[in-house]
């Protein structure tokens, strides 16, 4: 079924989305609502562009704060490993001193 789309104003849209008038401006500056005219949105195609921006957001795909989290997450990840390298090398040298044979005089 063909639905028209409605032109809303953008505290309508808000409404809908469930965000602020300014924010509606903010996310259509983005790409993420559709603006046909100055504080005036097509309803179904900003609505689809929002759910759609939501769930790439959602997933981590494509946002340069998830290409941050996955480095630093790498980065943690390695000096994860360095320091459980470095205590087991201490653990290792510790044991070899105590297995060491005593000398007695």
């Amino acid at each position: 079924m063909k639905v028209k789309d409605t032109e809303v104003s953008a505290a309508e849209l808000a409404d809908w989305l469930g965000i602020t008038p300014k924010s509606v401006t903010v996310h259509a500056t983005a790409g993420t609502t559709v603006r046909t005219a100055k504080g005036r949105y097509l309803l179904k195609a900003s609505v689809q562009a929002y759910a759609t921006s939501l769930r790439a957001s959602a997933s981590g795909r494509g946002s340069p704060a998830s290409t941050e989290r996955i480095r630093l997450v790498a980065a943690q990840a390695v000096l994860a490993e360095q320091n459980l390298a470095t205590k087991r090398g201490q653990r290792e040298r510790s044991c070899k001193l105590v297995l060491l044979p005593t000398i007695s005089r």
